[in-house]
């Protein structure tokens, strides 16, 4: 195709290409730190989403805000089943910023039943700036999971902000 660089004039990989590489990068993680706990006789749902977005109160027909990940029908039957009648009250949030992105894994664990759920997301850095000044202003943040449809699968709470959004940001 005339006009289709695989490289960037500098030789370096085009930036669709590196992004898809971290993306690949933080999924493999994810396996990695699920395949660990399974070791330890943990059940673990593991759920790459298709859409990460910010959302802030000022988006949308609610006043919902927090990372809202898109998961595919199966993955949202599996997380609709281990959550049933589970709280989640231990979490971790494993991230990393490549230039204009953020790659995170949202790990969330019930210690009782031996339950873990981790989800993988990305998103654009640019489309957070409002959700991190209400996460702050309210001291709380949420992980909202749904389906392509828009149907509710999940929430859960987190009062540790800087986890999601250290103070850098």
């Amino acid at each position: 195709m005339a006009g289709f660089r695989e490289q960037d004039p500098d030789g370096s990989p085009r930036e669709p290409d590196v992004y898809r590489n971290a993306w690949q990068h933080t999924l493999d993680d994810m396996e990695a730190m699920a395949d660990e706990l399974e070791a330890d006789g943990w059940e673990v749902v593991t759920i790459p989403a298709g859409d990460t977005a910010p959302e802030h109160p000022d988006v949308g027909d609610s006043d919902r805000f927090g990372l809202v990940h898109v998961v595919p029908g199966n993955k949202a039957d599996d997380l609709a089943e281990l959550v049933d009648g589970r709280e989640f009250p231990t979490y971790d949030v494993y991230r990393a910023t490549f230039q204009r992105r953020v790659f995170l894994v949202t790990a969330l664990f019930d210690e009782d039943a031996k339950c873990a759920i981790m989800i993988a997301g990305t998103y654009e850095r640019k489309h957070a700036r409002q959700l991190i000044e209400t996460a702050r202003e309210e001291g709380v943040m949420y992980t909202h999971v749904q389906r392509i449809d828009k149907t509710p699968v999940a929430r859960f709470e987190h009062t540790d902000v800087e986890k999601f959004f250290p103070e850098t940001e």
